[in-house]
């Protein structure tokens, strides 16, 4: 059987291609010792790279809490201002503010999330509407409970902007 294959070159395709799936199935391995998240600055301003996701994200966000269509304002003057060095900043979807939550509080600032991340945002919003309910709700993520939830778009939470970097997610194909 083999010769058959050897003679019609699959099984040199086959080998190649194995190769080739050995080689990234072990740069994946190798990433998964890579830290998630690295602090840079660009243009004097703080920013949380995040590998995993691919994004890239305020370290800080909104120095108060502000209602839901303040935030879509504050989103868009980080865009006019071309905020560190950028205009494509935008509200978190809420499976994005999801993934930044820790499994276990962390002792350095009492929340879910990584300490790169300033403590000062303890709970996010969300570009994601409720729909279905009475009034108009937004789902955002509570870093100190560790939860998303929603809220009426008139109440008030701090706003942490991303952006998407580009690059190919761990684990698509592409």
């Amino acid at each position: 059987m083999r010769e058959i294959y050897a003679n019609s070159d699959l099984l040199g395709k086959y080998e190649s291609d194995n190769k080739e799936i050995t080689k990234k199935a072990a740069a994946e391995k190798e990433n998964t010792t890579v830290e998630r998240y690295e602090a840079i600055v660009l243009e004097d301003k703080d920013i949380i790279v995040d590998r995993r996701g691919c994004l890239m994200w305020q370290k800080s966000g909104s120095e108060r809490q502000v209602n839901w269509n303040e935030a879509k304002s504050y989103v868009e003057s980080l865009n006019n201002d071309r905020y560190a060095g950028y205009s494509d900043w935008r509200l978190p979807k809420i499976n994005e503010l999801i993934s930044l939550l820790e499994a276990d509080i962390r002792r350095e600032n009492r929340l879910y999330i990584h300490p790169l991340f300033d403590a000062m945002q303890q709970t996010c919003w969300s570009a994601d509407v409720m729909h279905g309910t009475l009034n108009t709700e937004i789902q955002f993520v509570d870093f100190y409970d560790g939860n998303p939830a929603s809220k009426d778009q008139l109440d008030t939470n701090f706003i942490r902007a991303v952006r998407d970097m580009g690059c190919e997610k761990p684990g698509s194909d592409g």
